[in-house]
């Protein structure tokens, strides 16, 4: 997304050819985002392939029909929670 490549570089540039999920390579930060940007300290990049992986994986066997965006946002909190380690709670 333009918007991780924003958050730590400060430029909103995009990097590869995109993603599958919609709305995920969005160029430009909105109205809504703008108030509440200086409460952001960290962004992650999702690749497709972890998205799609987690797609399936939730199906098989979690039994959950979901979309890429709500898979790629399962696979972000797990990447979180590996980084923050035991003890921690990701919302």
């Amino acid at each position: 997304s333009v918007l991780y490549n924003y958050l730590k570089q400060g430029k909103l540039e995009r990097e590869g050819t995109g993603s599958i999920t919609e709305g995920i390579g969005q160029g430009r930060v909105t109205e809504n985002l703008k108030t509440s940007l200086s409460l952001v300290d960290h962004a992650l990049h999702i690749s497709d392939e972890k998205t799609i992986e987690m797609v399936f994986r939730l199906l098989d066997e979690e039994g959950l029909f979901v979309g890429a965006s709500s898979a790629l946002n399962v696979v972000a909190a797990y990447e979180m929670a590996k980084i923050l380690g035991r003890g921690k709670t990701v919302a």
